[in-house]
């Protein structure tokens, strides 16, 4: 199972020089000088609004971040908001919500960073490391603290995150153009390609395989595409991610193989340890079987 992530035209990409953060009012916390943190600090700049229930409900975790790696990383929360309801809001959170946050300049950060990157939707982080360079974006709580913890070891590659990214868009390339009923001998050559360029990316071929299976409105199916790129993410985690096992017995149901679908499914079922996707995992599951049992 995995999600599609819309995304906009990006004109900056990542190992630009991180622009100045234009800030109005600085509301909690010591001015953020990224000039000055360059070489010293790395800084996780957050845009963020105090209506957005996704940023609420993740604040205390960046504040438990920045406890965790103190000096080292320094965040920043940024808002467009009116300083009093800002602090209102700052007074109701208290050390809930424990880091720097500052008011954006006429949306000239915003501009900076979301705008400039195609960024769509809040909470959505940047992250600035110690040479002065936007290293990683997304959303805060996909994937911010591994990053972190890798710049703060070292072992951060630039190279492979951008290699990692170039691959998404065009995974997501190739399913725009399925969507759109694209069986041209273009297309089809990218979804051949992807599958030999995802081979140690299987959260690609996972997301291509799901995309393929259950976008809705989509035209043309490529449902053998959708198989091999789905037993090829799970052959790459050993078969120990639910996530993509549940990708993979669906593949096998859409492609008519309902009995090794059960089996799969009933292997995701058992690795699964959250609620909401374990219930979604067993109605599947159930599916599977009545279909294997009315053969």
């Amino acid at each position: 199972m995995a999600a599609m992530v819309a995304t906009g035209a990006q004109a900056a990409d990542l190992g630009i020089a991180a622009p100045p953060l234009q800030i109005a009012h600085w509301m909690k916390g010591q001015p953020v000088d990224l000039a000055a943190a360059k070489g010293r600090n790395i800084i996780v700049v957050e845009f963020w609004a105090t209506w957005c229930g996704p940023c609420v409900e993740g604040i205390p975790h960046l504040t438990e971040m920045q406890k965790k790696f103190k000096d080292q990383v320094r965040f920043v929360g940024i808002t467009d908001e009116e300083p009093k309801e800002v602090q209102a809001f700052l007074k109701k959170m208290g050390a809930k919500m424990d880091y720097t946050v500052a008011i954006d300049k006429e949306k000239q950060s915003f501009a900076n960073y979301m705008k400039a990157f195609g960024a769509e939707g809040i909470p959505h982080s940047f992250v600035v490391d110690k040479s002065g360079i936007v290293a990683w974006e997304g959303h805060p709580m996909e994937g911010l603290e591994e990053v972190l913890q890798q710049m703060v070891k070292g072992t951060y590659d630039l190279k492979a995150v951008k290699e990692e990214r170039a691959l998404h868009s065009k995974v997501h390339e190739y399913l725009r153009a399925a969507a759109h009923g694209d069986k041209s001998p273009v297309n089809q050559a990218l979804g051949r390609q992807l599958l030999k360029d995802g081979a140690k990316h299987p959260d690609l071929l996972n997301e291509l395989a799901w995309g393929i299976l259950t976008e809705q409105d989509f035209e043309f199916r490529d449902k053998s595409l959708a198989l091999e790129a789905a037993k090829a993410a799970n052959d790459a985690t050993g078969g120990k991610s639910a996530d993509i096992i549940d990708t993979y017995a669906l593949a096998l149901f859409e492609n008519g193989n309902a009995a090794e679908a059960v089996k799969w499914q009933k292997q995701a079922v058992a690795l699964c340890d959250d609620k909401e996707m374990l219930a979604k995992l067993k109605e599947r599951l159930a599916k599977y079987e009545q279909k294997a049992g009315a053969k």
